[in-house]
């Protein structure tokens, strides 16, 4: 009953074979019913008009439980082209149970042309699989030297991937549904057994030998930089064909273009990093969790906090205006702006048009624009005048609500034509103008002018749907599979990139990443299951010249694929992406002997704007409203600790379930 309410709970077709592994298995190895495993597993792994075609005539094996299992397989050889059943992929381990279901039914060619089917077909940590099924098959059938091969040959395999990337480390599993630790105790366990069966006299008419030397090597997907960091940030180039990579923890590592890797920690204003950019002048700034904003200039570090530079101690976006070079910082209070020329920083906050305080994303356009991305109240456009003054233009927000009744916060439907949320994770605006939008409800594009938008949302737009508080909408319906193939591989778009090319490339929280090639439409992907990434948590991707891009996981610091990606649509031929053959932006790197001088603290007020500061509080409505509680701002500097010594704790409230504490 778990396993049925757990198969119908989720619309993932991978998950949906997983779960009927587990039924499969249950039923071979604990309920000794094979038949119900072929009957759980076959309709997955052949069509439907194949299925309904082997069992037409066999009605009374589902009316009988004691019809003879012999019976039910009896046509199985009418099946066309049994080695060339579905094996890819998550229907991998459902082929293996039923190869396992039909040696038990001594059906051993079909068992065994599945088997190899899974370890020539499928990816690296099925084969391991495939070749402790096959171990099996000679262990029940006393040829224990064919046995010791399959071993041996499995735990060589293992080996190999371990050593071939970060893919195993902490709790990664090694394929779905089995544990890499219990997968090695089960090889260790038949080793053990193999060694003390000398013997090796089959009971019964030997078995097929099958050359598993034929079947594909566990060869690298990804390389992985030599960064011991887990929680990668953000990553921007140096201009040299080098990186650097920020971190949470581990301050700032600089991958040069050599392969030399150089950590900066202790000079940093902390060690986590989230945000960075090169000025025109070559110096580095990296935005701080709450200690603001660092600074090198090649030679020396200078860190900038709330009292000296930016308004607010966390950072969380960093930009370069193209026009002048100003530095711009999205921060927990607003925004702050450094002027390079004057060597000045100022800042603007709701006041001067944000409608809130916490910008998540920074992006100009060429004419030195200024997009801003808020956490919770969309856009916000900032146009620049001739002397570099920036004055509010407009805000872009989407709808409060979606749906008949204004039912959903969030759009039913995979398209649209309108910003479907007002939380921004990242905006980049491409080499052409074109602005896209990265949210946890799917891309946004945009014309230069951002009057025209349009949205795509992940293939699990669905599921978010039907978990909407009393379900989904009556009428409502799922788009097509035709229809979700063209959707993003996860509604949550963590982070966005152009490479020279044009191609944008897209990061998710739990579906690995994309690449589109938005003049074409021809799209590719990676994840976990086939890159053999640590994790599908990709927090930050940077195209690099001549190769494929650098990865950033928030789990498995830094990889490069070694693998081509392929854009293609459906039913068309892959199509290999190019390497980027257009140079780097025009980054002033900061290693070089010309040492540029650091920003200058800001400056405290002067009494003409105390002065003016005071006349502001002055005009205020008076009497002031008798107030009950007031908004300090996001506390990331103290994180809280402040309240029990300045303040008294008057009640905290809970999530369902917790005691809660109240005075």
């Amino acid at each position: 009953m778990f396993l049925q309410n757990l198969y119908r709970s989720t619309s993932n077709a991978s998950n949906k074979r997983y779960v009927l592994s587990l039924a499969a298995q249950y039923q071979r190895q604990v309920l000794k019913n094979p038949v119900k495993t072929l009957e759980l597993v076959l309709p997955q792994l052949v069509s439907d008009k194949e299925f309904a075609s082997w069992i037409k005539g066999q009605e009374k094996i589902y009316r009988s439980r004691n019809a003879q299992a012999e019976d039910y397989v009896q046509n199985l050889s009418k099946l066309p082209s049994v080695t060339k059943w579905q094996v890819r992929g998550s229907r991998g381990l459902l082929a293996l149970e039923a190869a396992q279901a039909l040696f038990v039914l001594k059906q051993t060619a079909d068992a065994f042309a599945l088997i190899d089917s899974v370890g020539r077909n499928n990816n690296d940590h099925l084969r391991v699989l495939a070749a402790e099924v096959l171990a099996e098959c000679y262990i029940k059938n006393e040829e224990y030297k064919k046995a010791k091969e399959c071993v041996v040959f499995a735990q060589e395999y293992q080996k190999k991937l371990q050593n071939r990337d970060f893919y195993y480390e902490k709790s990664d599993r090694a394929f779905d549904g089995d544990d890499r630790a219990l997968m090695s105790r089960r090889l260790s366990d038949k080793t053990k057994f193999l060694n003390t069966n000398k013997t090796n006299v089959a009971k019964s008419a030997a078995l097929p030998t099958l050359d598993m030397s034929d079947w594909p090597a566990a060869t690298p997907k990804v390389e992985r930089l030599d960064i011991k960091a887990q929680f990668i940030i953000c990553m921007i180039s140096d201009g040299r064909h080098g990186a650097y990579v920020g971190t949470e923890d581990h301050g700032v590592y600089w991958y040069k273009n050599d392969g030399n890797i150089v950590q900066y920690k202790d000079e940093l204003g902390d060690p986590n990093c989230y945000a960075m950019c090169i000025d025109k002048k070559g110096r580095l700034w990296v935005g701080h969790l709450n200690s603001g904003v660092s600074v090198f200039n090649g030679e020396y570090w200078q860190n900038y906090d709330v009292i000296d530079g930016p308004i607010g101690e966390r950072i969380f976006d960093i930009q370069c205006c193209p026009v002048d070079g100003d530095i711009f910082l999205a921060t927990s209070a607003g925004i702050t702006r450094y002027r390079t020329e004057t060597d000045s920083w100022e800042h603007f906050t709701r006041e001067d048009g944000l409608l809130e305080d916490q910008a998540a994303s920074l992006a100009f356009q060429k004419d030195g624009t200024l997009l801003v991305g808020t956490q919770c109240h969309g856009l916000a456009v900032f146009n620049r005048n001739r002397n570099g003054e920036y004055s509010h233009e407009k805000n872009i927000t989407a709808p409060e609500r979606f749906g008949p009744g204004n039912c959903s916060p969030v759009p039913l439907e995979p398209f649209g034509t309108e910003m479907p949320t007002n939380q921004i994770n990242q905006i980049l605006v491409a080499k052409n103008e074109t602005v896209w939008i990265a949210t946890p409800t799917g891309l946004v594009k945009a014309n230069k002018n951002l009057t025209q938008f349009s949205f795509v949302r992940g293939k699990d737009y669905a599921d978010k749907v039907r978990g909407l508080y009393g379900g989904a909408p009556k009428g409502w319906k799922a788009c097509s599979q035709e229809i979700m193939e063209q959707l993003l591989p996860e509604d949550y778009v963590t982070c966005l990139s152009e490479d020279a090319n044009g191609t944008i490339w897209i990061g998710t929280r739990r579906a690995g990443f994309m690449a589109i090639d938005p003049v074409t439409g021809r799209r590719g992907t990676g994840d976990r299951s086939s890159m053999g990434m640590a994790d599908n948590y990709v927090s930050s991707i940077l195209p690099m010249p001549d190769a494929m891009p650098l990865i950033g996981l928030y789990i498995g610091g830094v990889i490069r694929p070694k693998m081509k990606l392929t854009l293609k649509n459906k039913g068309e031929n892959d199509i290999e992406t190019k390497k980027n053959s257009g140079r780097s932006e025009n980054i002033v790197s900061v290693a070089q002997s010309d040492f540029p001088k650091l920003p200058s603290p800001i400056a405290p007020p002067t009494v003409e704007e105390l002065k003016a500061m005071q006349t502001k509080l002055e005009k205020l409505k008076k009497p002031l409203p008798k107030v009950f509680a007031t908004y300090f701002g996001e506390d990331w500097k103290t994180q809280g600790d402040w309240l029990e010594e300045l303040g008294h704790h008057v009640c905290g409230r809970f999530a369902a379930g917790s005691h809660g504490i109240d005075e």
